[in-house]
Order: structure tokens, then C-alpha cells, then sequence
């Protein structure tokens, strides 16, 4: 992956993130808490893989 292709990744995600209201980062933000908690189980093959 190149500088370019990161800043590009950076840029989209930010106009995402600008778009989307507090709430609705909130509700992302804690779905991606809770999906990292699960995955921090030893028996777990992370569930969260594939969600973005």
C-alpha cells in the first residue's frame, strides 16, 4: 500500500465519519468496542473481521 493509497483511505473514511451524526459514531464506536471484546476471548476467531 502506498502513501497515496492511505491518504486516499484516510480522506474517505473522514468524509464517512463527517457525514454520519454524533449518534450514529457513537453507536459505531461501541458496536466496535463490543466486537473487540469478544475477539480479546481466546476461543474466539474474531468475529469482527470483515466489518468495517
Amino acid at each position: 500500500m502506498t502513501k497515496e493509497d492511505t491518504l486516499k483511505l484516510l480522506e474517505d473514511l473522514n468524509n464517512k465519519i463527517s457525514h454520519m451524526t454524533a449518534k450514529e459514531v457513537l453507536a459505531k464506536a461501541q458496536e466496535t468496542n463490543a466486537l473487540q471484546y469478544f475477539c480479546d476471548n481466546d476461543s474466539c476467531e474474531c468475529i469482527g473481521e470483515g466489518i468495517h
